[in-house]
């Protein structure tokens, strides 16, 4: 089977017609000031969604390579198709689990591979009497310890588009440290506050208390986390974002670290040089070992959040890195009180 009309025919069980206008039914589409700006964009636009279901690489481009490329990233076209082909080997397969005295199902993945079993959980919720599901897609040692479960009933899905290892840990394997930059000040708390050279440069001095006054109209700000699951802490980082809203009247951003670099942040980088951004991070309370490694999970977490600044220095991005002597709502308090002391009160 190739097609969806085929899968129609061959399933009519699942019932897949009405399920699509009950779909259309939830999506309202209101274009508001862009509505000109679409209307002119709407021929190129169908033509791009035309050629995408024909799988016609030659919409986006003519070089022969480039469309090699593309052609080879339309697999996931055939996914509906090929998931409900295999709608009874997943049935059988998920009952031998049940029987087999599993209490919970734990995913193991990073970006897209993690974000959609997880939005599928809250949308369908876990049945009674069959295992939790849990995902872990982070370095974090809180992240790591809340996802922990009893290994004998635990079935463990690994979920890895190139299975590949972290590639900034090899300064630390050679040189048994990794490559922390000088901060541009140090607050008595213990707090480091260090800029990109760009955001040095429009400063026109090593002045971090002074950052949030770089953003300007067009910009959106990203608030990069790379700490664990506490929810004191994620309810002051999201004032921290509201209020940098209110204040700029900019669009903002919420990402936890390392998740956000599978997703918006390959945009930070490759995208408009139009984002401002704040990336914190924390010494953990409690570290983690890495079984037959050098170093351990706050190691590599650290060293993941220091490969990222590193990249949005490389490429002229206007970034400050924050990183907290332990993961305290009130140090992120401290730190948000001074950068949004420098800029005029919400309108």
């Amino acid at each position: 089977m190739t097609s969806a009309e085929g899968l129609q025919k061959r399933r009519p069980d699942l019932d897949v017609d009405s399920k699509r206008t009950r779909l259309s039914k939830t999506f309202q589409f209101v274009p508001g000031p862009l509505h000109n700006q679409l209307r002119t964009d709407a021929i190129a636009a169908e033509r791009a969604a035309t050629g995408l279901w024909r799988r016609d690489p030659s919409v986006w481009s003519e070089d022969d390579a480039t469309k090699r490329s593309i052609a080879n990233r339309l697999g996931w076209l055939s996914s509906p198709v090929l998931m409900a082909e295999s709608i009874e080997r997943l049935t059988v397969f998920a009952e031998s689990v049940r029987r087999g005295g599993f209490t919970d199902v734990v995913l193991l993945g990073m970006g897209g591979s993690s974000l959609a079993p997880e939005v599928l959980r809250a949308v369908l919720g876990v049945a009674p009497g069959w295992p939790q599901l849990r995902m872990l897609d982070s370095t974090d040692p809180a992240a790591v310890r809340a996802a922990s479960t009893p290994p004998e009933r635990t079935l463990y899905l690994l979920a890895s588009k190139s299975g590949t290892t972290i590639e900034p840990n090899n300064s630390y394997r050679s040189q048994g440290h990794l490559p922390v930059l000088p901060p541009d000040r140090p607050t008595a708390s213990g707090v480091t506050l260090t800029l990109t050279a760009a955001a040095r440069e429009k400063l026109g001095a090593p002045s971090p208390e002074q950052f949030l006054t770089l953003v300007r109209p067009g910009d959106y700000v990203g608030l990069l986390a790379y700490v664990g699951p506490d929810e004191e802490l994620a309810a002051e980082l999201k004032a921290f974002r509201l209020a940098v809203r209110d204040r700029t009247r900019a669009a903002t951003m919420f990402g936890y670290g390392p998740r956000y670099l599978h997703s918006t942040g390959q945009l930070h980088k490759g995208g408009p040089n139009s984002g401002v951004f704040v990336l914190i991070t924390a010494t953990p309370r409690a570290d983690l070992p890495i079984p037959d490694e050098t170093f351990s999970f706050g190691t590599l977490e650290l060293a993941q959040a220091l490969g990222d600044f590193a990249s949005l220095d490389a490429t002229g991005r206007r970034a400050l890195h924050v990183h907290l002597p332990a993961p305290d709502r009130r140090l992120v308090r401290e730190i948000a009180d001074g950068l949004l002391s420098r800029l005029p009160t919400a309108r």
